[in-house]
């Protein structure tokens, strides 16, 4: 049996992630609303958590993006990034931004 996907960049109910080129498209209301509800705190969970374990600050806005659309979107994935539409979830590499140590 397979899956069909229902999210597609034609729906209404997105999300243009803060502070980033990534819109977020969901297959309802329901779950844009639940995805919107916990970003914000978890952000500041996550990255407080992070800063504390490396003793460095950490911006983990964008894997935390994809995280939590991961956790609650689960009839397909559909996302923008810098306007070009994707399908599979991307892979992450963590890097050292030196500019934003000054």
């Amino acid at each position: 049996m397979s899956v069909t996907c229902k999210v597609d960049e034609n729906s209404p109910f997105y999300y243009d992630v803060p502070t980033t080129d990534i819109r977020l498209y969901f297959s309802s209301m329901f779950n844009k609303r639940r995805y919107v509800s916990r970003f914000a705190n978890e952000l500041k969970e996550i990255n407080y958590r992070l800063e504390i374990r490396y003793k460095y600050p950490v911006d983990a806005t964008e894997l935390l993006a994809f995280y939590l659309y991961q956790q609650i979107e689960k009839r397909g994935f559909c996302y923008s990034y810098c306007n070009v539409k994707m399908r599979k979830l991307p892979v992450f590499e963590v890097k050292l931004n030196v500019d934003k140590m000054a």
